[in-house]
């Protein structure tokens, strides 16, 4: 609550900084190792902090005050408030006020995908007709998916954006984010009717169904950031392995339109994939067919995904969480009917199958499944993103097996 108060967002890794009496005075989110990508690194803050401890520090005292008060405050705002057409209004209004218009998304950096917000946006637009609802969405949605925040070669988002221009991830790869960003995609599709988001939406999905499944039906909670120790080498190139996997004239083509350069644009030299220009724009500069340019993207991305199951994965996660699968069960459903595609339908209901039949005991449902067990009673999040998950089940094949079952979680959830 403090940090989201002093920077408009939060999340993890969170530092913040506190009063020998536990207030707070300053804190964020990421902070890089040393300076970069223009972050103060952690060294430089601590010393920061230090200074100002000695020689501010009836400031920062104040500023604890201050923001101990502001958060006590909204605790105590506890009354239950109708929900409106103007506070929905009112939540458009707030948004837009925070709408970075230059890179799309809220607010500054680090930049999450905030799919809450966009699909609260989408229905507002469908509501009201309101024409820059939709404008924020889709420049959002346009600049995640030419940005580093997504694998252009494996399909998915990863966590976070360190930076505004949703270049620099952060490289975690998170089942809910593939589930919920997932469906925000499906759900412009249907609005403007424009392909690319369909065919994000088949990315995400296809690499969840390759990397994120178990061979029972239920899908893992996460891959991590590293692998051999260091942050994003999984995800990173360089020219002379790109030239070396695809020779110099298609690499010539691949490393013009993903931003891939003798400097980089990560540690080390590396560079992360982006659409730094368009096809025509790379055509245009190679005096090349753009038709050709489309052609030998979808070829090189082939080749160096192939490439790059060679090299050591992130450690995957494979804990089965009854909420996350839920969520994954919903947008698989829902992005299958939406899409034609039975393939994720099918998914959806052999994770659904897995959940019900491996995470209940004595007919309550529990929290998380690894290694043949069952572990821990579920959470209300557990229930409800399940419920959903299989209403959206239902509504895409109209198997009343899926509306019981729906119906007898969600009466559970509400005894308990």
């Amino acid at each position: 609550d403090a940090v989201q108060a002093m920077t408009g967002s939060g999340g993890w890794p969170l530092s913040v900084f506190l009063t020998p009496e536990a207030k707070p005075f300053y804190g964020g989110t990421y902070f890089p190792p040393r300076d970069s990508f223009g972050r103060p690194g952690f060294e430089r803050l601590l010393l920061a902090i230090a200074e100002a401890w000695k020689n501010k520090r009836a400031q920062l005292l104040s500023s604890a005050v201050a923001i101990t008060e502001s958060i006590a405050a909204q605790a105590r705002q506890a009354d239950p408030e109708e929900l409106s057409v103007g506070v929905l209004n009112a939540a458009k209004s707030n948004l837009q006020a925070i709408f970075d218009a230059a890179n799309g998304g809220f607010g500054a950096a680090p930049k999450f995908p905030q799919p809450g917000n966009l699909s609260t946006l989408l229905r507002h637009w469908r509501r009201t007709g309101e024409k820059e609802a939709l404008d924020m969405v889709k420049a959002t949605l346009d600049a995640m998916a030419k940005g580093g925040i997504y694998d252009h070669l494996g399909g998915g988002f990863h966590r976070y954006s360190t930076d505004a221009h949703w270049l620099v991830p952060h490289f975690e790869k998170m089942l809910y984010d593939q589930a919920l960003v997932g469906r925000v995609y499906i759900q412009a599709y249907q609005a403007v009717k424009d392909e690319r988001y369909a065919a994000v939406v088949r990315e995400v999905f296809d690499y969840v169904l390759r990397d994120m499944t178990d061979p029972k039906g239920g899908f893992y909670a996460a891959e991590d950031a590293d692998s051999e120790g260091k942050e994003g080498a999984f995800y990173v190139w360089d020219p002379a392995e790109t030239r070396k996997v695809l020779g110099a004239k298609d690499a010539r083509i691949f490393d013009a339109y993903y931003g891939v350069s003798s400097g980089g644009n990560f540690e080390h030299g590396k560079s992360i994939l982006n659409a730094a220009k368009s096809a025509d724009e790379v055509a245009k500069n190679l005096k090349a067919d753009p038709n050709k340019i489309e052609m030998v993207l979808s070829q090189t991305r082939t080749k160096l995904l192939a490439h790059r199951s060679k090299r050591a994965r992130p450690h995957r996660d494979d804990k089965i969480i009854a909420g996350w699968n839920g969520l994954m069960i919903s947008s698989m459903a829902y992005g299958g009917a939406v899409l034609e595609e039975p393939r994720y339908i099918d998914a959806a209901k052999r994770a659904a199958d897995f959940v019900l039949s491996t995470l209940r005991e004595n007919g309550r449902l529990k929290r998380f499944y690894r290694d043949g067990r069952a572990v821990g009673p579920a959470f209300l999040d557990d229930y409800a993103f399940l419920v959903l998950g299989l209403l959206d089940l239902y509504e895409a094949t109209f198997d009343s097996k899926w509306l019981v079952d729906a119906r007898g979680l969600a009466m559970q959830m509400i005894d308990l």
